[in-house]
């Protein structure tokens, strides 16, 4: 009966990491979300201003809404990049929604104006209370996606 020979490759990377004084990947986490938490108040009237700004954009007419849709929509991306490092995870769901919205549009060439207007109203709602519990706008969130969803419009 053959016998069997285990080898260890030798480890290219022991002399660059793995020592005693190391920082371990918790550690490095740690103090990411540390330095997040540190910036989020500095983050919050930014995303806030930029959704007034948004709401501003998109509560014109529908052909003013048509003439904008690029720019609404890159201030939406905008938003949604930022919001939850600034604690308004709903703020920044909704923006998703929004730029969802106009991308569909762009690549489809139809427009649902009036999912589209929900998703503004939600945005102004939420604006104006952006220290709404997460569960209190998740029953909103999720009634926002499901109607994204049956409207044919990819998150």
């Amino acid at each position: 009966m053959p016998t069997a020979k285990l080898y260890a490759p030798k480890n290219g990377l022991a002399k660059v990491i793995g020592g005693a004084d190391d920082l371990t990947a918790v550690m490095l986490a740690s103090r990411a979300e540390a330095r997040v938490r540190g910036v989020s108040d500095q983050l919050r009237p930014h995303v806030l201003a930029a959704s007034d700004r948004l709401i501003g954009l998109a509560s014109q007419s529908d052909a003013e809404v048509k003439a904008n849709r690029r720019q609404i929509g890159e201030l939406a991306l905008a938003i949604c990049e930022v919001a939850g490092a600034a604690g308004l995870d709903a703020i920044g769901d909704v923006a998703r929604g929004i730029r969802a919205m106009t991308e569909s549009w762009a690549q489809t060439g139809i427009w649902h104006s009036e999912g589209f207007k929900l998703h503004v109203d939600a945005l102004t709602l939420l604006d104006a209370d952006p220290d709404r519990s997460a569960a209190s706008s998740a029953g909103l969130l999720l009634r926002l996606r499901h109607m994204r969803a049956w409207l044919g419009v990819a998150d």
